[in-house]
């Protein structure tokens, strides 16, 4: 039909700026009049809809035909809306499951659409000098081991970014820094505990807790978070069991559980949940980690066969025979 241009009329309602990656904000909302009804809609990437949805920055065109077979064709451009999603870690903690340990990083996906990838940096060679230590694509479980970290030596900062498939990185987010715990003998058998503020979420207070193998972990006390100045915090065990034997741990709550999952459009699926950040596990000898993986920070089980040596993994040698079996669930 060669009046198909006049007879078919394709208002523009408005055009969503986008961002990269599908089910984004970006699409075209026309109004499709005149000719006669119905009519079919053929988008170039596809869609067979009216209003184009979920588009990414860039141009598509639009053919429309009515029921006599007039046609009209016209192109919109989608334009680039910029990232704006920024991503922030919501807890570091010691990883215990790994020998020697390492750092885990977290971080909630909420909010994000089109992100290609995760940047994980690291505080190293001077203040405020964050490297990159790692990537994690963006489908992916929301955590990252930072293998070479040795926690027993100091305390680490952490911040992250997000790169949508663009291309385009995000400001690095806040950092979280991890708690670093000393031991040392003091007279008369005590034990004396030193270890630095956690930075990154609110907190009141302080678990200080020991492992040794007649007890399991037992929590000892709670003590008063200090505020955020240059201050020391500190806990004297005036009743180890015993001098060498014993294992402590300080955790701190976030004022939410930090679950990192994998997809968001899956929330059933691949996910952890986190509900403490835990300093690195030691006592006054070599500071031995790897009492049990994560076993005060997730939900977890750790069997472990007590007819072989663990004592490399930092737990403790046990009896022939004996057997023992580990849950860790919502309280550590």
């Amino acid at each position: 039909n060669n009046n198909a241009d006049f007879q078919l009329q394709l208002p523009l309602d408005n055009i969503n700026a986008g961002t990269c990656g599908a089910n984004g904000p970006g699409g075209v909302n026309i109004t499709t009049s005149a000719g006669a009804f119905p009519y079919t809609w053929s988008w170039s990437n596809g869609s067979t809809n009216e209003d184009l949805a979920g588009a990414s920055p860039g141009t598509y065109s639009l053919g429309v035909i009515d029921a006599n077979g007039c046609m009209t064709f016209t192109t919109f451009v989608v334009p680039y809306l910029g990232l704006t999603f920024q991503p922030e870690i919501c807890l570091v903690t010691v990883d215990t499951g790994s020998t020697p340990s390492n750092n885990l990083i977290a971080w909630d996906k909420t909010g994000a659409f089109g992100i290609k990838e995760y940047n994980i940096y690291c505080e190293i060679g001077g203040f405020n000098n964050y490297q990159l230590v790692g990537t994690v694509p963006g489908g992916n479980l929301s955590e990252f081991i930072h293998v070479g970290a040795n926690p027993f030596v100091k305390s680490w900062k952490y911040k992250i970014s997000a790169v949508d498939s663009c291309g385009t990185e995000s400001p690095l987010s806040s950092y979280h820094k991890t708690i670093h715990l000393q031991v040392g003998g003091g007279s008369g058998g005590v034990m004396n505990l030193s270890w630095d503020n956690y930075f990154g979420f609110n907190y009141g207070s302080f678990e200080v807790w020991r492992y040794h193998i007649s007890t399991n972990w037992v929590q000892l006390t709670t003590i008063s978070f200090c505020g955020f100045v240059v201050c020391s915090n500190s806990f004297t065990d005036a009743s180890p069991i015993a001098t060498d034997t014993n294992w402590y741990a300080i955790l701190v709550a976030p004022p939410v559980s930090c679950v990192t999952t994998a997809r968001l459009a899956d929330p059933s699926g691949n996910q952890t949940t986190i509900i403490r950040s835990k300093s690195n596990i030691t006592n006054n000898r070599t500071g031995g980690g790897g009492i049990g993986r994560r076993s005060l920070c997730k939900r977890r089980v750790a069997i472990y066969d007590l007819h072989q040596d663990h004592s490399a993994a930092g737990l403790p040698r046990l009896h022939q025979w004996d057997r023992l079996v580990r849950f860790a669930g919502n309280e550590g």
